[in-house]
């Protein structure tokens, strides 16, 4: 699963860590590279 570091800030993270557990939507890509994370929250 692609997650682009503006999803990451648009949900108030700064970074993921390795292993980090969280929650997440998943959204087309508009440029068909696949799905892509939105609305991403730690657990």
């Amino acid at each position: 699963m692609f997650v682009h570091i503006s999803a990451l800030q648009a949900s108030g993270m700064e970074s993921l860590s390795e292993n980090q557990k969280i929650t997440f939507e998943t959204e087309s890509d508009n440029r068909g590279k696949g799905p892509k994370a939105i609305n991403i929250q730690a657990v």
